[in-house]
């Protein structure tokens, strides 16, 4: 059984840090949209928090932007120096103005559609899974961010870490973090937070 049919949300949204996590929510048939962090690594959780809470102003910006290979994907490796984040699936083809440009054009409507869930889902499930070196105060302030977009609607955040603080969310609403060096929704795994 999955540790999300516990609940019952209107939308899973992923946030990274890899684009398995959004091929494993579509395979379980949890998220059927795709988001805006589906396709980029985003190793810093901070960078996260920053372009949600700046609603994404400068995101893969092409002063930023930085050609690093072809990959395995039939795709270029393409990172925002200022971010950190990478997009591995994203361009097909070598980068240049105009594919740059239908790249941000493809990217605003994942960003207008997270905002637009945000706002007006009444109950949303947020998934990220963390470097086992992400400190818990990012995770936190990433919780944080996201009541003050969620106002007074609900949601919950999970979050996977290899880590040893997992069980200090004990008690702090809305927050499920789990311990699992595989990151799968295993029912045998250590889960820690509040119901």
């Amino acid at each position: 059984m999955s540790l999300i049919s516990y609940k019952y949300y209107d939308e899973v949204i992923g946030l990274g840090r890899h684009c398995q996590l959004a091929w494993y929510l579509r395979k379980r048939r949890l998220s059927e949209k795709r988001h805006i962090f589906d396709n980029m690594v985003s190793n810093n959780l901070n960078s996260v928090c920053n372009l949600i809470e700046n609603e994404f102003k400068g995101f893969f910006d092409y002063s930023n932007i930085k050609k690093l290979e072809f990959n395995d994907w039939n795709s270029f490796t393409v990172k925002d120096e200022s971010t950190g984040i990478t997009s591995f699936h994203d361009f097909s083809r070598d980068l240049d103005k105009e594919s740059h440009q239908l790249f941000i054009e493809e990217k605003k409507i994942y960003i207008n559609n997270l905002f637009e869930s945000i706002k007006h889902k009444d109950s949303l499930l947020f998934v990220r899974v963390n470097n086992y070196f992400e400190p818990l105060e990012q995770t936190i302030r990433l919780l944080e961010i996201l009541r003050s977009l969620r106002k007074d609607k609900k949601f919950d955040l999970y979050v996977f870490q290899e880590c040893d603080f997992v069980e200090k969310v004990i008690g702090i609403p809305n927050i499920f973090m789990f311990y699992d060096k595989k990151w799968d929704w295993n029912p045998e795994m250590q889960w820690h937070g509040s119901i």
